[in-house]
């Protein structure tokens, strides 16, 4: 049983941070080498093209989709501490399925990732 207090939202309220904060870092890389132009004419599949960018990007992405397959476990996990302790039957709700695809998400943003091929790498 899980007996502490834990906030099951910290994956995904981390995982949502790191995001913003690497695509913070991925458009300063960007305008501090000259790559792209600013704001206005620089979007995120344009700048994680280039060679600093690209790296900061698939390592924020990659562990993102990580937090959130950990997200969707915690979650899961948590609801059915608590239906269990609560004595509701937390089975007729068929919660396999949202984990399932929840991970399944997890898992196609990292290959998806994974195998986007710039096309602009020395």
């Amino acid at each position: 049983m899980f007996t502490g207090t834990f906030n099951a939202t910290f994956f995904f309220t981390l995982g949502a941070a790191g995001a913003i904060l690497s695509l913070i870092v991925v458009y300063w890389q960007s305008q501090y080498y000259h790559h792209e132009p600013p704001f206005p004419h620089a979007y995120i599949s344009k700048v994680c093209q280039h060679y600093p960018e690209y790296f900061v990007f698939r390592l924020s992405t990659v562990s993102g989709a990580v937090l959130i397959i950990l997200g969707w476990f915690t979650n899961h996990f948590v609801m059915r501490t608590i239906c269990l302790e609560n004595g509701i039957n937390f089975g007729k709700y068929r919660p396999g399925i949202p984990l399932v695809f929840g991970i399944m998400g997890g898992l196609f943003l990292t290959g998806n990732t994974s195998t986007i091929d710039t096309g602009k790498m020395d």
